[in-house]
């Protein structure tokens, strides 16, 4: 048997072991692109057609497809290429026939930064992640029946911050539970209400020492608390909201409420995301 059989035959071991022990969690299944790149290779369809002959990616599942990039090129040419692969892969699985309506979100992050600088960057980062039974928080342009309260931001002095106290995000990841919907939602509707109004998302963790910032399993960057504030921004974004209203930043445990940990409710008073009024 050939080497490249040997990886063939690897690679559809580990798609059945995938399909037997797959469940309702989020699942990420990655596609990686060489350096400057946003066509997919034939090795990368293949991979595609296998994962979709396998049922690893069916067509009633939602999906985000979340495109990212190494740190080599600025800020704006990174943004537009991890974009640019994302709908690569949107592109082609519509193309082999998955409904685009599971599809819903399709988003490039940009770079993942590194504290170690590699000469020729890192290749793990130049991919694609396909986030299955992906769970989105619902849009409130579309809910009926009981209308979203919005928050009094009047009793907010400019410069000052209020907690989102019911977003709760997936274990190590920046991706948030379904009980984080009506927050959200909140949120959306106070900036509708008042449209002057500019914030800044601000996140925040626990739990750590010896780093700035806890570790994201799905960017596998010390970012949590960054990724966890964009993602609320590229949601507020996403659902209309102008982007030059909102800016995020991630503080990791820089400004903990409770600075030494003794419960878990000192860590759950620690993990969480403030809203910033910059003006209104």
């Amino acid at each position: 048997m050939s080497l490249r059989q040997s990886k063939t035959c690897l690679w559809l071991m580990l798609l059945i072991i995938f399909n037997n022990t797959s469940s309702a969690a989020q699942d990420t299944l990655s596609i990686y692109f060489q350096l400057n790149k946003h066509q997919l290779t034939t090795y990368n369809t293949h991979k595609i057609d296998s994962l979709l002959y396998y049922n690893a990616i069916k067509n009633n599942q939602k999906i985000m497809i979340v495109g990212y990039t190494d740190y080599l090129g600025t800020d704006g040419y990174n943004n537009k290429l991890s974009k640019r692969r994302a709908n690569s892969v949107r592109n082609y699985l519509a193309y082999m026939n998955i409904d685009t309506s599971m599809i819903v979100m399709c988003i490039g992050k940009g770079e993942i930064k590194r504290d170690i600088a590699l000469p020729k960057g890192y290749a793990s980062d130049r991919r694609v992640d396909i986030i299955l039974n992906y769970t989105q928080p619902t849009s409130t342009q579309n809910q009926s029946s009981t209308p979203v309260k919005s928050y009094n931001i009047a009793r907010v002095p400019i410069g000052k911050t209020f907690i989102l106290r019911n977003i709760h995000f997936i274990a190590e990841r920046h991706f948030m539970t379904d009980a984080s919907k009506p927050e959200l939602a909140r949120l959306y509707q106070t900036l509708v209400d008042n449209p002057t109004l500019k914030v800044r998302i601000e996140g925040h963790v626990c739990c750590i020492v010896g780093a700035s910032d806890a570790l994201d399993i799905d960017t596998k960057e010390f970012a949590l608390s960054l990724n966890r504030a964009k993602f609320i921004y590229d949601y507020l974004v996403d659902q209309g909201i102008d982007s030059t209203r909102l800016g995020y930043l991630g503080l990791g445990r820089k400004r903990p409420l409770i600075p030494v940990e003794r419960s878990e409710v000192d860590r759950a008073k620690n993990r969480r995301v403030e809203v910033r009024v910059l003006s209104r």
